[in-house]
């Protein structure tokens, strides 16, 4: 009797394998599972920042020593167009003088794989002691295919600007300077070598 029932318990368990195997197998066929699309890229999308600084001064006694009100909009703003991106770089002021340097400032460096155009106000550094830190106003271009490295800008420098009689101090006067670089290299972002020349 016990041999019988043994039996039958080890048929069940057999059946309901099957089953469940059947199940299994099935619901792969009758539900398949569709391969994974990967996102497609969005055609046009923007990113940066907008800044807008107020700047108030007052004072009582003594003559103004400078506007009452200024203000200075600044934005950096990115925009990508099909996987070509134009960087764009702004700066607006009332506090656009004669002797001073510029206030308000325009450029790009639009960039598509590896082409980057620079135009208008730029900073472009191609080593901490080539144009590193220094915004000029001119054209430029950088080509990176592969390991190689090219480089090449021309633009002014610093304009010509006079001494304001009423503040000696903050005006001094600076001479105008136009110049060009060119950067001719191999080798990676970490690892590379690079013949940089400097003119005006």
């Amino acid at each position: 009797m016990m041999f019988i029932y043994s039996k039958y318990i080890y048929h069940v368990i057999k059946i309901k394998v099957l089953l469940l195997a059947i199940l299994v197998l099935t619901s792969h066929l009758v539900f398949p599972q569709e391969p994974e699309t990967p996102p497609k890229p969005k055609p046009f999308k923007i990113y940066g920042n907008i800044n807008l600084n107020l700047i108030g001064y007052y004072v009582n006694g003594i003559p103004y020593r400078a506007d009452p009100f200024s203000a200075i909009l600044s934005a950096n703003v990115t925009a990508s167009f099909y996987g070509i991106e134009l960087p764009i770089a702004i700066a607006i002021s009332n506090k656009q003088e004669s002797y001073a340097q510029p206030f308000n400032q325009f450029g790009m460096s639009p960039r598509w794989k590896w082409i980057t155009l620079h135009g208008g106000y730029r900073n472009v550094t191609f080593s901490n002691f080539t144009l590193a830190g220094h915004t000029f106003i001119g054209a430029g271009i950088e080509l990176n295919p592969g390991i190689f490295r090219f480089g090449a800008i021309y633009g002014r420098f610093d304009r010509k600007t006079t001494e304001n009689p009423l503040y000696k101090n903050d005006s001094l006067p600076h001479y105008a300077r136009k110049g060009y670089a060119v950067k001719l290299g191999v080798g990676t972002e970490q690892n590379f070598l690079d013949l940089i020349f400097l003119g005006d």
